[in-house]
């Protein structure tokens, strides 16, 4: 726990009043991005590793969507004068998700013995995943018992996402889109409320896709913001405000409702939303000229931006190794600790030693050299 305080005692640093100044030019690299990217995926492993000890991590996929949003935004807008706009934006992005995505489900549905993992469930549903519709399957039938593929919901969201939101930004002007943001934010909030009135199960209203638009809006909002000298200044006036609002909204309603677990009803009918807009604050706070050097300095721990750089292939690998460990060798590490808690440890020593280097193989020798064929495209 205090490492994690450590992490975020630098951002805590955005308390003090300001004087905001945004220095950001369109495409430019923002090397603490990356920063945020593995504080994200930390959070993510951390809940997924320990739900009991860290249930608050869940809070890293409301990160990884404003960031998300904020990226393909911004080069969406950047080249939609350019020739093939579409085609080219879609062909990034099957370079980027689909080899990674396809290889670990043809890995895990096809390769994998079946007295490893039980993955029968995921087989006789496997069209909801090659189609990125698996977040729907849940909607509809709830977790199933077998963990391994839970986490791809937010790649199904996401993608569903960037088959028309590339038509949105083509079509709209700046005004527009930040219009189109907005509806989406309230859109999200009430479909995600009413929407298990209509036949629907948890965790519906965590992986619903109309259900869980703010954070890809919010995040797109403020890369187009970012692209108009009028409404920068807007950010530059308002973004530190309103993101010391949010934090202190959070916070609050974390302790109302006395719990941090995202299934709560109180934290999917506004908190999702709240979160979304904090981080969509950081994000531009980062930006910010000589501002924030302790948090500036956290994100550009070489280390932290190492994780975040290889924060895609952790997300997809991670939690089917973790699984596998703890489906195999739980009962073993208990047996020989005589101990359930120190075996459970244990096992999750063991998986940390197996995922560290599967992941740091499969982003060497799969992930970058398809990114080099990206840069081509």
């Amino acid at each position: 726990m205090n490492t994690v305080m450590s992490i975020f005692k630098p951002v805590m640093s955005i308390f003090k009043p300001r004087v905001m100044e945004i220095d950001y030019v369109p495409g430019m690299f923002v090397k603490e991005y990356d920063g945020w990217r593995g504080v994200a995926i930390l959070m993510v492993v951390l809940i997924h590793f320990s739900p009991d000890f860290f249930p608050v991590g869940w809070v890293g996929m409301e990160l990884f969507f404003v960031l998300s949003g904020f990226f393909i935004t911004g080069v969406l807008v950047d080249s939609k004068s350019k020739k093939r706009y579409y085609l080219r934006f879609i062909e990034r992005r099957v370079l980027r998700i689909f080899p990674l995505y396809y290889l670990c489900l043809i890995i895990l549905l096809f390769l994998l013995p079946h007295s490893w993992y039980d993955m029968s469930y995921y087989r006789s549903h496997q069209a909801w995943f090659w189609l990125y519709m698996d977040n729907w399957l849940y909607s509809i039938d709830g977790w199933p018992k077998e963990k391994a593929l839970h986490h791809f919901w937010s790649l199904a969201i996401e993608e569903q996402f960037y088959v028309l939101w590339p038509l949105a930004v083509w079509l709209c002007s700046a005004k527009g889109l930040i219009r189109t943001c907005v509806f989406l934010c309230f859109f999200s909030v009430i479909f995600r409320n009413v929407g298990m009135q209509f036949g629907f199960v948890q965790p519906f209203t965590y992986v619903a896709t109309f259900g869980r638009m703010e954070g890809l809006a919010l995040g797109s909002m403020v890369a187009v913001m970012l692209r108009s000298d009028r409404y920068k200044a807007l950010l530059e006036k308002y973004a530190y405000p309103v993101t010391v609002f949010a934090a202190g909204l959070a916070m609050m309603m974390f302790v109302v409702a006395g719990s941090t677990r995202f299934w709560m009803p109180y934290h999917y009918s506004i908190t999702y939303t709240v979160l979304d807009v904090f981080f969509a604050g950081m994000i531009t706070l980062t930006l910010c000229r000589n501002q924030f050097p302790r948090m500036k300095k956290m994100l550009n721990n070489p280390v932290l931006r190492q994780i975040g750089v290889m924060s895609y292939c952790i997300y997809i690998f991670h939690y089917p190794i973790l699984c596998l460990i703890q489906y195999n060798f739980l009962g073993y590490f208990e047996q020989l600790t005589h101990h359930e808690m120190l075996g459970k440890f244990c096992c999750l020593v063991a998986a940390f030693l197996v995922i560290v280097p599967v992941v740091y193989f499969f982003h060497k020798k799969v992930e970058m050299p398809i990114l080099k064929l990206k840069k081509r495209v």
